[in-house]
């Protein structure tokens, strides 16, 4: 999945972070397909510069199969450690 995004971040403090994150999405595997994806997530600053994130997102992608194409749905969850 390559995803090229664009986050907006929101209810800041200094310490908490809550961002909303959306944009284009293509699945390459031994067929491409495009579609979009959106989420929320919450980052938690134990220092400055050094936090914990976790993101909810969901990947859309309309009708990729040709004749009677099924829209797909990939919802994930994602955690890690961030910088800034």
């Amino acid at each position: 999945v390559i995803s090229p995004d664009g986050y907006f971040h929101f209810l800041s403090t200094e310490r908490s972070d809550f961002f909303a994150v959306g944009g284009y999405s293509v699945i390459v595997r031994t067929f491409s397909a495009n579609g979009v994806n959106a989420g929320i997530g919450w980052s938690y600053w134990f220092r400055e510069n050094v936090g914990f994130t976790i993101e909810g997102r969901t990947i859309f992608l309309p009708g990729y199969q040709y004749p009677n194409p099924p829209d797909i749905h990939y919802t994930e969850i994602r955690f890690g450690f961030t910088w800034r």
